[in-house]
């Protein structure tokens, strides 16, 4: 499958072998978008460890499986691509795609956008964005790092 946009596929130069393969949970309440995105990402060397159609599967299958990455739709059965990834990033930072049929303004520091339908070099390149996302910095981190750092000698 070379694409889940209309129009002629666009060669995906080095995809997979600049990036390593990613462990991905998928969140996706279109059953069959969710398999073609699945198999996908599987073409190109990842593995897609689950797939979940709601808000609170995704939580559950983010905190269980850490994976490297999540490609998670905006709009979920029974809640929000988004909501849902507020509750995973409160547990530590997990890159992510956010995708979505509709124009998505950038929700959260590191988050990575992309608008269906999209490419498969699309999705390629929002991964490789998505791995360069720098997580927000953790102010209990910040605090001890500054207080070591002040009690170090000049």
């Amino acid at each position: 499958m070379a694409s889940m946009a209309p129009g002629p596929p666009r060669s995906v130069t080095g995809a997979t072998r600049d990036t390593k393969p990613l462990r991905i949970v998928i969140a996706e309440d279109e059953a069959i978008v969710a398999v073609l995105l699945g198999e996908m990402l599987e073409a190109l060397g990842h593995t897609v460890c689950a797939i979940e159609a709601t808000e609170l599967g995704l939580v559950m299958a983010a905190t269980r499986l850490r994976p490297d990455l999540l490609v998670v739709d905006v709009q979920l059965r029974g809640g929000s691509g988004l909501v849902a990834m507020e509750h995973v990033l409160e547990i530590g930072f997990v890159p992510h795609v956010l995708i979505s049929g509709a124009t998505v303004a950038m929700p959260s520091a590191g988050a990575v956008t992309l608008q269906k339908p999209f490419w498969e070099s699309d999705i390629v390149d929002a991964i490789a964005r998505a791995l360069a996302a720098v997580p927000p910095a953790d102010p209990v981190q910040l605090c001890a790092r500054d207080a070591a750092g002040a009690s170090s000698p000049a």
